[in-house]
Formats: structure tokens, sequence, C-alpha cells
């Protein structure tokens, strides 16, 4: 078991590695109104069942736009082995928009999924918020996030 605070707010806990990559995790967030401070995908597909607690997901769509108002940046993630979260850039970023497509409401016992393509954001509505994620092998390297620009 792994055990690491993720910037995103939440405590992340590794239950298992697999050869291929995949894991299985359990998120914790504690803090009610808690949101992820960008908009983002992810390394690889997961799904997410919730144990407890409310969250609310924001699914986008980022369209190029040299006068937008977000910067989109191609990131790596990573844990390296003391347990620090970084997240390393991997090319030049680029003005764009971010067009919310939908907003969806994920109650305990419900499970959802998304491929490592999809951008999205979550916020903690009730707490304590307890996901249980099974994190497929990752294989989308250079995946976005998108910041608001000041």
């Amino acid at each position: 078991m792994k055990l690491i605070s993720h910037p995103n707010g939440f405590l992340r806990v590794t239950l298992s590695f697999e050869a291929d990559g995949s894991q299985d995790r359990l998120h914790i967030w504690d803090v009610c109104g808690y949101e992820d401070g960008d908009i983002h995908q992810h390394g690889s597909d997961f799904s997410s069942t919730i144990i407890d607690g409310v969250m609310m997901e924001e699914l986008y769509v980022a369209v190029d736009d040299e006068d937008g108002d977000y910067e989109r940046w191609t990131v790596d993630c990573r844990v390296d082995p003391e347990g620090n979260y970084h997240v390393d850039e991997s090319a030049p970023r680029v003005r764009c928009r971010a067009l919310l497509k939908e907003v969806l409401m994920h109650h305990p016992g419900e499970t959802y999924e998304r491929t490592a393509s999809d951008l999205h954001k979550v916020t903690a509505v009730k707490v304590p918020l307890i996901t249980r994620n099974k994190v497929g092998p990752k294989y989308l390297q250079g995946h976005s996030m998108l910041r608001k620009l000041p």
C-alpha cells in the first residue's frame, strides 16, 4: 500500500500495483467544496466507484484559440520513489478555450468510466468523499492540463 497527498486535494491510497501497470486505488477528500485546481486528462483509462460522499464532475472540450482564456499544458505526471508528486511539462503551452460539455453528480454506489483523453474537473460536494478507482495501464504520455489565465 502506498499513500500520497495529491496536489488536487485528496489522499491517494494505492492498494495494489499490477505487472501491466494498472492500479487499484482509494481517493479520499475531506474538505467540502474542494475542487481540482485545473481541468485535466489522465495518463490511462479508469473507472471510479463512489463509496461515500457526493462528487460533481464537469466534462470539457478544449479548442485552440490564441485569444482563449485558458492555457493548455502538455504534462507527464509521476510520483518519485520518495512519494513526491511531479507535473513535468513536455511541450510549449497553447492558448485555448475550455468549453463545458456536461455537469454530472456522482452518488454512493455509482460507477463511472473515463478514457485517458477525457478532460474533466471534479469537486467534492459532500465529504468525506471516498472513491475506489481501477486505473488501467498508462498509455497517454503527454496528456493535457488546462489552466485559467489570470
